[in-house]
């Protein structure tokens, strides 16, 4: 005789309503851990909706969790034990969580190896050039052959990594090595060369990032009269840095006069060229199109700057220039003019207001 299988089927049930109305629920069970259930106004409805389910239950696309009276019993031994702990049964997953990383078969390698291999991972992954070359300085401290190149992934301890995060420089500096170092092993753990982050812990300091600095409108009225009369070459660099909020380090550099669409009034970078981590299209104002029209259709290639003359530029029309100040002062007047958030975010390239408001 052949074995009996139990077969999963929804159940249906009818709900009188607080209006008076009936409506039949259909009941699926507990699906990847959550009870599943849907209601309808007809019973038709509902037979159809449960049909569906058993007909996908079949093929493999459902998956219903039921458990063996053994794997039952196994539970309750579980939670009895949490009971006994006096551990909320809530946090059964986390225990399982940490089993599972333990019990995970890890393959230690030198750091100097895994270093090598993080970073051909995220050239691959398209991450930006500065992101790049911040880990390459940040991490070869405890990569090098002189630091713990030579040690396996599985002798990291906390205390051994702290002195390469907490270099006691500033707050700002020690912030970007932790976020660099838990890259690094986050990726690791998930390459199985780690058994956990060891600086999973360590907390970040607490930065006073103070004023963020934009420029005056005369500022950068100055700043563009003067390339005009002087410098007329750098005006398409600057019309776009100044009024189109694009990232003065990563894709400034890179852009070229294909990336502008005069038809579409749009910057397009490209991120397989500008090292993004998508495509992503920038506006083009009337102001900046006013900047960059004499220019359309006259130039091909990089977008020209020279560092030599913007330093002229700048001791010449008497500007302390610092870091994303272009983007910063681009951001501030778009954000007062238009009061759009979700605007001035796209504009940007954030994926959220909380990168916003936090500058």
């Amino acid at each position: 005789m052949g074995k009996h299988i139990k077969t999963w089927q929804p159940v249906i049930r009818e709900r009188k309503l607080p209006s008076g109305a009936v409506a039949y629920q259909v009941d699926l069970g507990v699906l990847q851990g959550k009870r599943v259930m849907r209601q309808f106004p007809t019973l038709p409805e509902a037979e159809i909706f449960a049909r569906n389910k058993s007909e996908e239950a079949e093929k493999g696309q459902l998956a219903p969790v039921q458990l063996t009276k053994g794997e039952t019993l196994l539970a309750l031994q579980a939670f009895q034990q949490l009971d006994q702990a006096k551990i909320q049964r809530e946090r059964l997953g986390e225990f399982v969580a940490y089993a599972l990383a333990h019990l995970t078969q890890v393959k230690p390698v030198t750091v100097k190896l895994a270093y090598d291999g993080f970073l051909a991972r995220c050239t691959e992954t398209n991450l930006r050039p500065n992101t790049i070359r911040n880990y390459k300085r940040v991490l070869i401290h405890l990569a090098g052959e002189k630091a713990k190149g030579d040690a396996m992934t599985t002798d990291l301890t906390p205390d051994m990594v702290k002195p390469f995060i907490f270099t006691g420089i500033s707050a700002h500096s020690t912030n970007t090595n932790l976020r660099a170092y838990n890259a690094f092993f986050n990726w690791c753990v998930g390459e199985n060369l780690l058994r956990v982050n060891p600086a999973a812990n360590l907390k970040p300091v607490i930065v006073d990032k103070g004023n963020i600095h934009t420029m005056s409108n005369d500022e950068v009225k100055r700043f563009m009269d003067y390339c005009k009369a002087n410098h007329p070459d750098l005006i398409p660099y600057f019309a776009i840095a100044f009024f189109s909020g694009l990232r003065p380090s990563s894709e400034l550099p890179n852009l070229t006069w294909e990336n502008i669409d005069f038809d579409h009034r749009l910057i397009k970078l490209d991120h397989s060229k500008i090292r993004l981590k998508h495509r992503r299209y920038v506006e083009i104002n009337d102001t900046l199109l006013a900047w960059l029209a004499p220019y359309k259709g006259k130039l091909k290639g990089k977008i020209r700057y020279s560092r030599k003359d913007f330093m002229k530029i700048c001791k010449n029309t008497d500007i302390k220039w610092k870091q994303d100040a272009t983007r910063h002062t681009f951001a501030s007047n778009h954000y007062a003019h238009y009061q759009d958030i979700a605007k001035i975010c796209n504009q940007l390239g954030h994926s959220s207001p909380d990168m916003f408001f936090a500058h």
